[in-house]
């Protein structure tokens, strides 16, 4: 189910659903950490880190979208 976002996301669907899809990789990085899956070298807290990153790029290229409107 689609989270109901509101500020610059608003409006812009497909951004919505790459955050979505942002947020749930970071929920399985720190589930396969605290699994302890194996070692992972800080690979997936960089990773976790770098989504993070990107889910703020997302939201600047929303408000960058709406400054256009």
């Amino acid at each position: 189910a689609s989270t109901a976002w509101a500020g610059p996301e608003a409006g812009h669907p497909n951004i919505i659903a790459a955050r979505e899809a942002a947020q749930t990789a970071i929920e399985k990085m720190k589930a396969a950490q605290a699994a302890n899956e194996y070692d992972m070298h800080g690979h997936a807290a960089k990773a976790e880190k770098l989504l993070h990153q990107a889910e703020q790029e997302m939201k600047m290229a929303a408000e960058a979208a709406n400054e256009k409107k």
